[in-house]
């Protein structure tokens, strides 16, 4: 069996955008949302979601990061704002390995990003709705079939805007 995490960020209130995603993949096994829904915590546009606050978001429901374990993968996630990723991703690093995570997935910025920092895969899936690099609005889909990771970022209509594989046991 393939597990399938789908991950999206800073969504900034567009209502409807989210169970689109959720309907699109209905074979994912989660559904990660890194922060700035501008929602409600128990909002029915994030039912099905995972959920971490973000800077714009006003409900003291949502946690500040979350750890999700899926068989042999640890995945380490936050909005980002708390962990100054703005000038690094290290202090993003560090708190992902202390909870054993080989991943760390990240929003906040709006661009697209992988890296590796100190033995952690550190990641942002871009902004689902206002993105503010090069690349259009974007999410992720992580796929594991048990010996590799496959990363996809995708345009918010769900076409592959680009790929990395890592080797990890998951």
């Amino acid at each position: 069996m393939v597990d399938k995490i789908i991950v999206v960020s800073d969504n900034h209130g567009e209502q409807g955008i989210l169970q689109q995603i959720r309907n699109r993949h209905r074979d994912g096994s989660k559904f990660i949302h890194l922060g700035d829904s501008e929602f409600a915590h128990d909002d029915k546009e994030l039912e099905g979601y995972l959920t971490v606050t973000g800077n714009v978001d006003h409900d003291a429901s949502f946690a500040k990061d979350e750890v999700l374990t899926i068989e042999n993968l640890t995945i380490y996630f936050s909005h980002g704002h708390l962990h100054h990723i703005g000038q690094s991703r290290y202090e993003l690093a560090i708190d992902a390995r202390a909870h054993n995570a080989q991943i760390a997935l990240y929003g906040h910025s709006h661009v697209r990003k992988f890296e590796e920092i100190d033995g952690v895969f550190v990641i942002n899936p871009g902004s689902i709705t206002q993105s503010r690099g090069e690349d259009p609005e974007s999410y992720l889909v992580i796929e594991c079939d048990g010996e590799q990771l496959q990363l996809k970022w995708m345009t918010r209509d769900g076409n592959v805007m680009s790929k990395e594989e890592i080797s990890i046991r998951c």
